[in-house]
């Protein structure tokens, strides 16, 4: 079960010693002294380190945006958006003018619990159980977030068109990019490649809804970026991370992008996450299997056309794209 476990990252760890993270909490508080930090594990694009303070008895989380420098505004912009009715952590302080590090940075408020995914890969199954009923709730808010059009956010969160002239549907003109570019057709047999032309030209319903819903889609939707604890002995989400690849579209893109693993997953999990959606009031369209797994595609065709080998990251979307081909074309 990878769930991710063990991807390479796509860009480098940005390393900090004390001093220099000390450096960077005096932005937020003068005075304010850094006793420890650790580096942690999981993310495959920013760096995160969690910060013990002199005097203050819980830790803060530093986010060196190292991927994409808007990435930072937009992140603080979409937690103000949204969290009056989603999960998110509280973001005390940031900073993009680049002045003291290479990159923006973030003071984020620490968050204590399990991933979703742990508890899915520890078979913590009742934990996880409620989990994705509230994750599907949380995830069903989003639609109450539209815009003007599909496309990515700037760091305003103004739409910016996915591309500069729209004369094919960008979801389909996107994919064939990736099928033609130079890192893809390496990494795909030429039998994978012609099925998934096939299944854009039985899919094109489905990226129109696509193109044609304007509501907030977190993009990176997943068990790795859902946190929950204990309140009161019941489980609770407590935060929903990394907002940083957020775009303007259809929630099916997130539905597609939490049950990417669903094949390892215990039945239950998949239907109490339904249940949220339903609970909160989203309702999935006709089919809404197979437009999930054809959009989810181009997030796996995405992942085969980077110039830099991740042999783990490859093997796995390998994997992932046979068994949507697979699922789609029984016959073959």
């Amino acid at each position: 079960m990878s769930m991710k476990s063990g991807w390479e990252r796509s860009t480098p760890i940005y390393e900090l010693d004390l001093g220099g993270a000390s450096s960077l909490f005096q932005e937020y508080i003068p005075g304010l002294g850094v006793e420890k930090i650790e580096l942690l594990a999981g993310g495959l694009a920013n760096t995160n380190y969690k910060c013990i303070l002199k005097n203050e008895a819980t830790p803060f989380l530093l986010r060196i945006f190292t991927r994409d420098p808007e990435a930072c505004a937009r992140e603080v912009k979409l937690h103000q958006l949204v969290r009056k009715i989603v999960a998110v952590p509280e973001i005390f302080y940031h900073d993009t003018s680049c002045r003291l590090i290479p990159h923006c940075f973030s003071i984020v408020e620490w968050i204590e619990g399990d991933s979703l995914r742990d508890l899915v890969q520890k078979e913590r199954v009742e934990a996880a159980e409620k989990v994705f009923l509230e994750a599907g709730l949380q995830l069903a808010q989003l639609k109450n977030f539209s815009f003007s059009r599909a496309g990515f956010f700037d760091k305003n969160l103004d739409v910016v068109p996915f591309f500069s002239d729209e004369r094919e549907n960008p979801y389909i003109r996107f994919m064939k990019e990736c099928l033609e570019g130079d890192y893809l057709p390496l990494r795909l047999s030429k039998k994978k490649i012609s099925q998934i032309y096939r299944l854009l030209e039985e899919a094109k319903g489905y990226y129109e809804i696509c193109l044609n819903t304007h509501h907030l889609v977190h993009s990176d939707y997943d068990p790795a970026n859902i946190f929950a604890h204990q309140v009161n002995g019941e489980w609770k989400i407590a935060a929903i991370l990394d907002w940083e690849f957020a775009s303007s579209g259809s929630v099916l893109s997130d539905v597609g992008n939490m049950l990417r693993y669903e094949y390892s997953f215990a039945s239950s999990y998949r239907e109490n996450f339904l249940r949220g959606l339903e609970l909160g009031g989203y309702s999935l369209p006709k089919n809404w299997h197979r437009a999930v797994k054809a959009i989810d595609l181009l997030n796996l065709c995405s992942f085969l056309s980077s110039p830099t080998e991740h042999p783990v990251r490859f093997a796995d979307t390998q994997d992932l794209i046979q068994r949507t081909l697979a699922y789609w074309f029984p016959e073959s």
